[in-house]
């Protein structure tokens, strides 16, 4: 796919629009013996000066995976990245 057909098929105007209204998120999955299973959510927020994402270390979060239903996980991750998101969506 060209690079103009694909920013066309994720509906942006430019690529710079679609870095603009961009969030970016790491999720991870570790599984240790003595840590248990965890999931770490990290965010990324765009600099102040517009030269790429720092972590948002206040929206980041880490938490037990045997204590978590996946649609609580889901709904965990939803509420990081768009606070405004109804739980019901």
């Amino acid at each position: 796919m060209k690079p103009s057909e694909l920013i066309k098929a994720m509906k942006q105007l430019s690529w710079r629009q679609l870095y603009l209204n961009s969030t970016m998120c790491l999720v991870e999955y570790s599984s240790k013996e003595y840590l248990g299973e965890k999931l770490s959510i990290e965010v990324g927020k765009r600099r102040k000066d517009g030269r790429g994402f720092d972590w948002d270390s206040c929206r980041s979060q880490s938490f037990d995976m045997k204590e978590t239903e996946w649609r609580q996980t889901i709904g965990i991750i939803r509420n990081i990245l768009d606070p405004t998101i109804n739980e019901t969506d």
